[in-house]
Formats: C-alpha cells, structure tokens, sequence
C-alpha cells in the first residue's frame, strides 16, 4: 500500500501542513517549500503505513457502522397516529374485567385491540396488564364514591402490573419491515400507566375517558423498542360479562364477572431505537475519533 508524508511542526508564521491525501503530491509540495526558500529545519516527514488513518479512515469505519445497522432487520422507525388524527393506525376498542366484580380493583385488567368495522384486533392487540397497587384519587384524599346526587367528577390514577403483557403490532400496520419473517411484532410491556377521568351523575356514570402510557422492548429485535403509546379511551357501557357485545374484545383477566367497554381512539405509537443502543453507538464513534487524532499525533 502506497504510504503517505505527514508534515508536523510549525512552518514560519504559525503555518501547519498536515497533508496525507496524496503521497507524491506531499512530496512535491516538500520539494516546492525548499525551492521557495522556507525554511524547513526542525520539519521532518514520516510515513503513516496504510496511508491517513483521520477522517477518511474514521468516515469509512462510521459508514460500514450505519450500514450494518439500517440492513438489520427489525420494525420501521417512526410516530405512527390512528386515522383520527390522520395517521395509518386503525383506532380499536377496549375492555377492563373486573377480576371481583368491582371498578377500580387491583387485579382488574386491560384488553384492547383495532377494530376496522369489520375485523377485530387485524392490526394491533394490546392484552395483560392489570392494577397493580390502590387506585389514587384525585384530588388527593378525596372520596372513589360519587355523591348520591349532583354531579361530580373523579379522577383516578393507576398503575398496571406488566408481567405478561404484551403489545402486538401485525404485518398489516405501516411499522412493518418486508425484511422480516413471520406476520407480526410482539413488544413486551414495561410501563403501563392510566389516568381515568369519571364524570357522575346522581352517583351513576355519566361520562368516561382515560389516558394510557405505555412502553416495551420488541421480541427478537435487541435495540428496537416503543417508547410510549399514547391512547385515549371513552367510556360506552359496562355490566356482566354475559352482556359484553361480540365485537369487543374479552374480559381480562379471564373469567372476570364483570367490566367495562368503550372504544380506544388518539392512538400514538412511536418506535425508536432503545437508548442503550444509541449510547453503544455514540461509544463506538468516540471510540474511532479517539483512535484517528492518537494516530495522528
């Protein structure tokens, strides 16, 4: 391989020549600096074996990096809305099983899938995640049972026990890569967090919506994960399981003698890639900025 001259040292006036593209070009201009009368005492030439080891070294390595990275197969990266809010996701319906017959329970669970009006749970599944600890009220200390009459509206706060819970995206969503086997995505849930507002009048349900969170690692693709789901759910009716219309998805926990139904609209899912991921890959840059300026020196 061709070796290159690296010129080091100041020139008269503070010049530096640092040229290691061309290794006979560097020699000419050697040759020039004489002829033009600079002095070039306490200038010295070294060869560098394998040629510049700086930025066109460093932007090779970094390309072959990005390259391996973006043909690995895996989901596409992105924010994906539901078609309420002019995306591609089909908006769904939901469910919440009262594992004791009773609202706001722990153990109770969520169930939610898309509906396209005909088919039920063709894009995405969500399945599993149920209270974890005691519903918070909002205000703080005020009372999870409704006055007997007026109006009044509760907010509550819950978190969800996610062992077991999981997110399916199908091959049917824009999220999908052609490069993969199989028909969908499985994201293990992480983080599920809901805040329901209750609107009640003369103590019955009047009016309801709620604001889930969530987020998971993808199976089988180690550095792909959904950060957060954004979901808005509005409250439709809610009575024995032997009453749950066909076309919404079942109770969860199985076997709950009760719950709650309604439809799940505002949908956001967002794909990015797993911070640890981009740490690795910001480490590993550094690593060959480092290695390319000690070379240099």
């Amino acid at each position: 391989m061709r070796p290159s001259w690296y010129f080091e040292r100041g020139l008269p006036g503070g010049v530096r020549v640092s040229s290691a593209h061309r290794g006979v070009g560097d020699l000419l201009r050697w040759k020039t600096l004489v002829r033009q009368g600079v002095s070039v005492k306490g200038l010295h030439m070294r060869t560098l074996r394998g040629g510049r080891p700086g930025a066109l070294a460093l932007g090779g390595m970094l390309c072959v990096l990005l390259l391996a990275t973006a043909v690995q197969a895996g989901p596409i990266l992105g924010s994906y809305d539901s078609s309420d809010l002019s995306g591609l996701v089909e908006t769904g319906r939901w469910t919440e099983g009262f594992k004791f017959g009773t609202p706001n329970t722990v153990g109770n669970g969520a169930h939610a899938a898309s509906w396209n009006a005909g088919v039920l749970g063709a894009q995405w599944e969500l399945i599993g995640p149920t209270i974890a600890s005691t519903t918070v009220i909002y205000p703080v200390g005020g009372s999870p049972v409704p006055p007997p009459t007026g109006m009044a509206i509760i907010i509550y706060q819950r978190v969800f026990d996610t062992t077991g819970a999981t997110l399916t995206l199908t091959d049917t969503g824009p999220w999908w890569n052609a490069a993969d086997p199989g028909t969908e995505y499985v994201v293990d849930l992480t983080l599920y967090e809901q805040t329901l507002t209750v609107t009640y009048v003369n103590g019955a349900i009047a009016n309801a919506s709620s604001i889930e969170t969530f987020q998971g690692d993808i199976q089988g693709y180690p550095g792909y994960q959904l950060l957060y789901g954004h979901t808005v759910g509005a409250y439709e009716d809610y009575g024995l399981a032997a009453q749950l219309p066909a076309n919404y998805p079942s109770f969860f926990p199985v076997g709950s003698p009760a719950g709650a139904w309604g439809v799940a609209e505002g949908i956001r899912f967002d794909i990015v890639p797993e911070p640890s991921t981009m740490a690795l890959l910001g480490t590993g840059v550094l690593g060959l900025m480092l290695r390319g300026i000690k070379k240099r020196r």
